[in-house]
C-alpha cells in the first residue's frame, strides 16, 4: 500500500475512538491569563528593488498572490522583533507579540513552556604566524557551531584546507597539530572527521551552504572537537589564510540552562467535541542566533505560516488546526523536541499531517521534502500557481519536522534553495524573495483544503 493510505487511515476516527475518554494530555499548554489585546496591524512594507551587484534574485515569472502580505510581517518581524536568540527576553517578547496576533484572528493561544537542556557554545580565535591575533568571535560576527563534542574543551592547531577531506585531500606527513578547513558532501560527515581524525587532526571545521545531516548540533562525539562555520564566514577564513600562515584555538563552552517556550494556537474544527480530535499541525521555530535579522532562518517560515494562519481562521475544516510556533531550534529543535515527547498516545494517532515552515525566503526555488504524497501534492499546487518547487531537497535536512517523522505522522518540510546565510548577520531582509514567502503560504493554505476534502 502507498504511503497515502498511511495518511487516509489517520483521517478515519473510529467508533470506538470516539468514544473513549481520553486522560489528560501530557502537554501542559500555560494559558496566559491575561486576555489578548487586539494584534498589532503588520504595515506594508513595499518589494525590495534589486541594485546592480545586489544579491537579490530576479523576479518570479508568476508573483505570488500573498507575497506582499507575507512581506508585511516579514518587515515587522526583522525591523521590531529581531534578533529573537533562543532561551532569551527577546524570543520571549516575540513569543508574546505572536500569540497576541495568533489570538486575535480568533485562535485559541497558549504557551508550553520548557527548560533548555545545557546549551554548548563554541569560541574562534585565529593568529598570524607571529602568534598575533587577527580574529575572535567575541569581537566579529562570525559564529561558529559546535556539532561534534569530545574531551577535549579546546584545541589549537595550524589551519589548513582540506577540500572534500578524501583521502587523497590528506598531505602525506599527515595533519599532526593541524586543524583542517572541510567542505561537506563528497562522504558522509562521519567518515570526514573520522579520517582527518586519524591523520593527527586535534580539531575540524566544517562547512556547507547545506547544514545536511548536522543541522543539530552537538549530536555526535569522537576523538576531536568539530564545528560548524558558514560557507561566509569560511570565506572570510580562507581569506586571511591567503595572506599569512593562520593558527585557530576552538574552545566549547558551556551555557547554562534557561527557559523557553512553544507559542501554540488553536482552530476548532466542525468534529466539537469529538475527542480526541483529527488535527493537523502547523510549525515554524520562530528563535534566532545572536546578532542576526534571521530573516530568511526564520523569518520567512514565520511569516508565510502567519499568512496561512490569518486565511484559514475563519475556515471550517474537519479537523482542527494547530499553529505551533516552536522556540529554541537553534540548538538542537528542543522546541518541537519538548512538543513531541509531550504528546500523548492520541495526540500521534489523531494527527493527520505536519507542515513545517522552515528557511524558505531566499533563492529562485522552494524545496518539498517529507512524505511522498504531501511532497507530491506540494508540487502538483506548486506548478499551478506557478511556483518553482522541486521534490527533491537538502540531502539530510533537519528541522522542526523531524521529531514528527519519528513517531509516524507524515511530515512535509517547505525551504528554499538558498540558505548560505543562516545564523549570520547577512541573513536580512535585503536578500528575501517575497515571492517564496507568498507560494509557501499559498502552498499551505491548498493542502489544507486537499486534506479536508480527503477527509470528508
Amino acid at each position: 500500500m502507498g504511503q497515502f493510505s498511511n495518511i487516509n487511515q489517520r483521517l478515519v476516527v473510529s467508533t470506538a475512538r470516539i468514544l473513549l475518554t481520553v486522560a489528560t494530555a501530557a502537554v501542559v499548554l500555560v494559558a496566559c491569563s491575561d486576555p489578548a489585546p487586539a494584534a498589532e496591524q503588520w504595515s506594508a512594507a513595499p518589494r525590495p528593488t534589486p541594485t546592480p551587484g545586489g544579491a537579490l534574485v530576479l523576479p518570479t515569472p508568476e508573483p505570488s498572490a500573498l507575497a506582499d502580505e507575507a512581506y508585511a510581517v516579514l518587515n515587522t518581524l526583522t525591523t521590531e522583533y529581531s534578533p529573537r536568540e533562543s532561551g532569551t527576553d527577546q524570543e520571549m517578547d516575540a513569543a508574546l507579540y505572536l500569540r497576541k496576533n495568533l489570538a486575535a484572528l480568533g485562535y485559541e493561544t497558549l504557551l508550553q513552556e520548557f527548560n533548555t537542556p545545557e546549551i554548548y557554545m563554541t569560541d574562534m580565535h585565529l593568529f598570524s604566524g607571529e602568534g598575533e591575533p587577527v580574529l575572535n568571535t567575541g569581537s566579529s560576527h562570525i559564529h561558529p557551531f559546535p556539532v561534534m563534542l569530545s574531551e577535549h574543551e579546546s584545541s589549537t592547531g595550524l589551519l589548513t584546507y582540506l577540500s572534500d577531506a578524501l583521502e587523497e585531500d590528506i598531505p602525506d606527513d599527515g595533519l599532526e597539530g593541524r586543524i583542517p578547513l572541510m567542505d561537506l558532501g563528497a562522504t558522509t560527515f562521519r567518515e570526514q572527521v573520522e579520517r582527518v581524525a586519524e591523520a593527527g587532526a586535534v580539531g575540524a571545521i566544517v562547512t556547507s551552504a547545506e547544514l545536511d545531516e548536522i543541522l543539530i548540533p552537538y549530536t555526535y562525539y569522537a576523538d576531536i572537537p568539530v564545528m560548524w562555520l558558514s560557507t561566509t564566514d569560511v570565506s572570510v577564513v580562507r581569506r586571511l589564510m591567503e595572506e599569512d600562515e593562520v593558527s585557530a584555538t576552538i574552545a566549547t563552552n558551556k551555557r547554562d540552562a534557561t527557559e523557553s517556550q512553544n507559542v501554540v494556537a488553536d482552530i476548532r474544527g466542525s468534529e466539537g467535541d469529538i475527542r480526541p480530535p483529527r488535527r493537523v499541525i502547523l510549525g515554524a521555530h520562530y528563535d534566532t542566533v545572536e546578532d542576526t535579522q534571521g530573516a530568511s532562518d526564520n523569518g520567512s517560515g514565520l511569516a508565510a505560516l502567519l499568512t496561512v494562519a490569518r486565511h484559514v481562521a475563519g475556515r471550517d475544516y474537519p479537523f482542527d488546526v494547530r499553529i505551533v510556533l516552536f522556540g529554541t531550534e537553534e540548538y538542537g529543535l528542543i522546541g518541537s523536541r519538548h512538543y513531541v515527547e509531550n504528546m500523548s498516545p492520541q495526540d500521534i494517532d489523531s494527527t493527520v499531517a505536519m507542515l513545517n515552515f522552515d528557511a524558505l525566503g531566499s533563492g529562485t526555488t522552494l524545496h518539498a521534502i517529507g512524505d511522498y504524497d504531501l511532497t507530491s501534492k506540494a508540487r502538483e499546487i506548486g506548478r499551478g500557481i506557478g511556483a518553482p518547487i522541486l521534490l527533491q531537497g537538502r540531502r539530510g535536512a533537519t528541522s522542526d519536522h523531524a521529531p514528527f517523522e519519528e513517531i509516524g505522522i507524515p511530515a512535509l518540510f517547505l525551504s528554499s534553495n538558498d540558505i548560505s546565510r543562516i545564523n549570520a548577520p547577512e541573513d536580512t531582509i535585503e536578500h528575501i524573495n517575497p515571492d517564496l514567502l507568498g507560494y509557501a503560504a499559498e502552498i499551505g493554505i491548498a493542502i489544507l483544503d486537499w486534506l479536508a476534502e480527503e477527509a470528508r
